[in-house]
Order: structure tokens, then sequence, then C-alpha cells
């Protein structure tokens, strides 16, 4: 599954075994937790690590179902907020916010209702059919923007690899 393919360092919530001892690792409120459980603990601790190993692991879960079912509008709307959020450095950071929201305008018609992790190369063809009638600069230019997003989804682990990593450019 996509939650299993990341590092355990890249996961929001997790459970390990180390050496002699169970790691639960668990986001909240924004800070990361640990809690060891040792395998021989008494009662009330035993019953705490039991309660934190059934919420993490249920955290775990719907991480998992969330970025499973990610589709490209969703994708994209977490890349634009990121990129809003960045639009205060400068004219040319801003920039390209208004480009990446002209080619997410797009994109998203088209391919907007997919889920990330399902995307091939007929999806890109796809594409490039509803942009039969532009420039190769405009098509280009599109794709870019479209490759941007998924670069960016695949480099803070929302989707498990590029799933188009083969197209050509016009």
């Amino acid at each position: 599954s996509l939650h299993d393919a990341l590092p355990i360092w890249m996961r929001r919530n997790s459970v390990s075994w180390h050496v002699d001892s169970w790691r639960f690792s668990k986001t909240l409120a924004g800070k990361r937790r640990y809690f060891y459980a040792p395998a021989s603990i008494g009662p009330k601790e035993r019953a705490k690590a039991e309660r934190w190993m059934h919420e993490t692991l249920q955290a775990i879960e719907s991480e998992r179902t969330s970025l499973e079912r990610l589709t490209v509008a969703g994708l994209s709307e977490r890349y634009l907020a990121w990129m809003a959020g960045r639009a205060d450095r400068g004219e040319a950071a801003l920039l390209t916010l208004k480009a990446r929201q002209a080619e997410a305008r797009a994109f998203l018609p088209v391919l907007g209702a997919r889920e990330v992790s399902a995307l091939t190369l007929t999806d890109t063809d796809a594409l490039m059919t509803a942009w039969s009638g532009k420039s190769p600069a405009t098509v280009r230019n599109r794709l870019i923007g479209f490759k941007a997003v998924v670069r960016w989804g695949v480099k803070r682990g929302l989707t498990p690899a590029d799933p188009i990593p083969e197209v050509e450019l016009p």
C-alpha cells in the first residue's frame, strides 16, 4: 500500500518494533509524540499502550485511505494553497502562482476527478487531445504545470511515485 511504501520517518503515524519494545509515533496538534511500550509492562501501562496502539492504527488506516483516494483536483488544491503561502516572497512567486492557477484551470476539467495513484500515459493523451487546438508552446506550458503538481505531491509523500514520468513535451 501507499502508506507502507513511505519510510517510517515520513509517515505521520506509525507503529514499529524496536529491539525489545513497540514504538508508537503519532502526530497530535501538529507535534510528533512517541510512546514506547516494553514487552513486559504492568496492567495500567498495558492498557495505555493498547489504547495508543488502537488510536495510532486507526490514524494510519485513515491516512492510508485518504492518500489512496486523493484526486488530481485535491492534489492541485493542496499545491495551490502551498503556492499561495509562498506568494508573499516576491513578484516572481506571485507570477508563478498565477501561472499555476491558469494551468490548473486547463487540466482540472479533464483529469480533476481521477485518482492520482491511477494516472497513466493514457490520461496525458486525453489532455493532449483536449488541448489539440492549442499551440505547442501552450500545451508544453500546461503539461509542465501539471507535472509540477504531481512532482510536488511525490516530494510531499502524497503520491507513491510520478505516475507519468515518460511524458514527452511538444
